[in-house]
């Protein structure tokens, strides 16, 4: 795993990821975690989030969606749920948002599976539903980094 500023140059400096078989960039001022060997966690100073993981061998995007929605379901109630299309560089990606209720907060949770040459992945974006929102072309810029590293190899 590589984190790197990705060009000295500019006043605003993204972060760069390197690891799990892919690259990304996102904003500097984000909370970087990697707590587990296939998973990755980008933090906004709102406190959204965005976390990556790694898909093993026996786990299909599908299924990775299945078991996100169900566990979200029996963990909170009144949960809306609505399937969603994603592209980012050219990768069609499939997934779900769900809304719910947490603290008298409008909570939204985006699960997207992304499928590479060496692996597919499962992206959770999650947060107060204002700020999702507000953060949605970042979280997506992200992805998109992600997918073009990909692409490139």
């Amino acid at each position: 795993m590589r984190k790197t500023h990705s060009s000295p140059s500019k006043e605003y400096m993204p972060e760069k990821f390197e690891g799990l078989g892919i690259a990304l960039l996102y904003p500097d001022n984000w909370r970087f975690e990697q707590e587990e060997e296939d998973c990755i966690t980008l933090e906004s100073p709102g406190g959204s989030f965005l976390s990556i993981r790694r898909l093993g061998d026996k786990t299909t995007p599908e299924t990775a969606i299945e078991s996100a929605k169900q566990a979200m379901e029996e963990e909170y109630d009144a949960i809306e749920s609505e399937e969603r299309r994603y592209e980012f560089a050219g990768i069609d990606c499939c997934g779900i948002t769900q809304r719910f209720i947490y603290l008298d907060l409008i909570v939204a949770a985006h699960w997207i599976t992304i499928r590479g040459p060496i692996g597919s992945y499962i992206a959770q974006i999650q947060g107060e539903d204002r700020e999702v929102d507000k953060l949605l072309p970042v979280f997506e810029a992200i992805l998109t980094s992600m997918c073009q590293s990909m692409a490139t190899g």
